[in-house]
């Protein structure tokens, strides 16, 4: 392989990665999120959980 070949595989494998620590991290905030909003006995705060699940 050339040399610019190599980059652009490099690259993109780097992208790759990258995106799956990103998705890895929405995975385990939704989570979080989701276990704390079953802790919640106010609706009120109920509410404002389920919305921020909804923002992830």
């Amino acid at each position: 392989m050339t040399k610019c070949a190599m980059d652009a595989y490099l690259l993109l494998r780097f992208a790759h990665l990258l995106g799956l620590m990103l998705m890895s991290a929405g995975l385990v905030g939704v989570f979080v999120s989701d276990m704390r909003s079953r802790q919640v006995r106010d609706l009120k705060l109920f509410a404002q959980a389920v919305t921020v699940i909804a923002v992830f």
